[in-house]
């Protein structure tokens, strides 16, 4: 009985190492391309009484990060940071008074930028995250209690200078979101929002029109 016993147990062990191996093959991580196009439009100005300090600007910027899935959400990896901002770009200041009248060329200092910070899986929807930078801080901010707040999208998640954004939307929706099972049934998810947002605290006052644009793209799996 035993010796029987015995060679069964070597039969099936085996038969097990003969097998094809059946655990599933995780080689790789779901991934998509994320491509976004900012087109904004935008003045500020402040009155100091007997000077009138004015700015109007006008861009085009293009940002792109590759997504990856990571256990339940999303890893976003930034690409083309240094080459987000395209032809279209207008950044012009000017000073006004009684016996003055400057103006100011500010393109080749502001270097407007978009940045795309994060994605956030809610529910079944995936937001995104981006904001606009530029490297300007108008003289006539220092020591004021007025900011330069520059485009960028609503997550809910409760961040003040997100919070204090959102406030100043007048019409349209700046949030930017997709259906998740979208980016698993579909090759290509596009779609675009856009919004009207102003504040005028006091003598400043501030406003842009903004249409963002995306695109959600499938990777391609790698065949090895």
């Amino acid at each position: 009985m035993d010796v029987m016993l015995g060679r069964l147990l070597i039969s099936v062990l085996f038969l097990i190492l003969l097998a094809p191996c059946s655990l599933p093959q995780e080689d790789y991580l779901p991934w998509w391309q994320l491509d976004v196009t900012l087109i904004v439009q935008g003045e500020y100005r402040l009155d100091m009484g007997d000077l009138r300090w004015a700015a109007d600007y006008a861009c085009e910027l293009r940002g792109r990060s590759v997504m990856e899935w990571d256990d339940g959400d999303y890893l976003l990896y930034p690409m083309d940071a240094d080459s987000s901002t395209s032809g279209n770009l207008v950044w012009v200041e000017s000073l006004d008074g009684p016996t003055r009248h400057q103006v100011f060329h500010c393109e080749s200092v502001a270097r407007p930028r978009v940045d795309i910070r994060f994605a956030l899986r809610e529910g079944k929807m995936v937001k995104i995250a981006l904001e606009m930078h530029a490297d300007i801080s108008p003289f006539h901010l220092s020591g004021k209690q007025f900011e330069l707040r520059l485009p960028r999208t609503s997550t809910g998640i409760g961040e003040a200078m997100e919070k204090a954004y959102d406030r100043g939307i007048r019409s349209g929706g700046n949030i930017l979101k997709w259906e998740q099972k979208s980016m698993d049934s579909k090759e290509k998810v596009e779609g675009s929002i856009q919004w009207e947002w102003s504040e005028a605290p006091g003598s400043w006052s501030h406003q842009h029109t903004v249409k963002v644009t995306f695109q959600v793209v499938r990777g391609a799996r790698d065949s090895n």
